[in-house]
């Protein structure tokens, strides 16, 4: 079953002493729970996404290209989802509702 939960803030880290993990995003999602969303600079295969023990952190990674992506959405769409279905760590994404078609911005 789905795990899906609305995105209510986020901070963004960028490292200039991790360049293999140069940035990373927090989540802020509602009954404490957090979202790391770790940015990796290497072309090899990313870890799977985690989830803690108490179910309250999940630890999700991706190429450092799609941060530019993920910064845009966090700041110009509303609302955002955290998505994740355990026991599929390939499964785990953000995302809007659903939007009419060539709605614009405002």
């Amino acid at each position: 079953m789905w795990e899906v939960f609305q995105i209510n803030s986020y901070m963004i880290e960028l490292y200039a002493s991790r360049p293999k993990d140069p940035a990373m995003i927090t989540l802020n999602l509602a009954g404490r729970k957090r979202v790391f969303l770790h940015f990796k600079s290497s072309a090899g295969t990313l870890p799977s996404t985690s989830k803690s023990a108490d179910g309250l952190r999940y630890a999700i990674y991706m190429g450092k290209d799609m941060l530019p992506s993920c910064v845009d959405m966090l700041r110009n769409e509303k609302p955002l989802y955290f998505h994740h279905l355990p026991g599929q760590a390939s499964n785990t994404f953000l995302s809007t509702r659903a939007e009419p078609v060539g709605e614009g911005e405002v």
